[in-house]
């Protein structure tokens, strides 16, 4: 038993077990009608989940565990413990600006924006990830101007880039509750936190809004 849950163990047939998990398809599906929790561990000590990680999570609908050798393990995927909006540590892929946006308008408006897998190199390589996806969820940009946010609306910035590549919520007029990129992919001690917009106005910036509001 892990906190509740009863395990069930599969053989990882993968030829790099260290690095790679492969599972008999007939074994995964005779389990995934059933399961709550998918558990792995990372023997290779990523503190993130990859992007196969991620793109698996969506797939079985249900929370993942993964622990790395070296560090904590966590919980990612809706359905998860929730973690509070602020002081938390930064984890790419599960703490990062669009989780903390994310878990804002669940958190505080009942509304689930779907999660999306997001590589790291190729975001800092600037993979425009905000500009299409933010529209895929029915947002749209009403302003280049924080004079023009209002509680509710998401700011993208574009941070020595082309491309749009952080994000914030609007929490109350004037102040955004945001995650800033921590200088590696995991830092327990880099926290979310609020920020009056005016600090992050001179950056080339776009003002989004959910359409159904």
């Amino acid at each position: 038993m892990l906190g509740g849950y009863g395990l069930a163990w599969l053989s990882n047939r993968s030829r790099k077990p260290a690095e790679a998990f492969a599972v008999a398809t007939e074994e995964w599906h005779a389990l995934m009608g059933s399961a709550e929790l998918v558990l792995h561990s990372h023997p290779n000590g990523s503190p993130v989940p990859s992007l196969a990680d991620q793109r698996q999570q969506l797939a079985t609908s249900v929370p993942w565990y993964v622990k790395p050798k070296g560090c904590d393990g966590f919980f990612f995927g809706d359905g998860s413990p929730e973690v509070p909006l602020l002081a938390r540590g930064y984890r790419w892929g599960v703490t990062d600006c669009y989780s903390v946006v994310r878990d804002a308008f669940w958190q505080l408006r009942g509304i689930r924006l779907k999660n999306h897998p997001r590589d790291y190199e190729s975001f800092r390589r600037g993979l425009p990830f905000f500009d299409s996806r933010f529209k895929k969820e029915g947002f749209e940009k009403i302003s280049e101007s924080i004079a023009d946010a209002k509680v509710g609306d998401c700011v993208l910035f574009k941070i020595r880039a082309e491309t749009s590549n952080h994000c914030g919520y609007v929490v109350s007029p004037g102040v955004m509750l945001h995650h800033p990129s921590a200088r590696n992919t995991y830092s327990p001690s880099w926290l979310a936190r609020r920020e009056r917009l005016e600090r992050w106005g001179f950056l080339p910036l776009s003002v989004l809004r959910w359409r159904h509001d």
